[in-house]
């Protein structure tokens, strides 16, 4: 009993350390949350619909095409 107390209080201080305050997790949670939701209804992790979060591609600069005449 009391090595499964200590196993369950080191767990709990290693996850309480890692976001430093029980209000860091509480912004993990909630957004681990809104990432489920999202990608729940089709859209990505972030919330965007789908298609939307790609970077517009910009087109290679046109270089000159020069001739060399001897």
């Amino acid at each position: 009993m009391k090595f499964s107390a200590l196993l369950l209080a080191s767990a709990a201080a290693l996850a309480l350390n890692s976001c430093n305050t029980f209000a860091g997790i509480g912004r993990d949670l909630k957004g681990f949350g809104s990432g489920v939701e999202n990608k729940a209804y089709g859209k990505t992790w972030k919330g965007e619909p789908r298609g939307q979060n790609v970077q517009p591609q910009q087109q290679a600069a046109q270089v000159p095409q020069t001739t060399v005449t001897q």
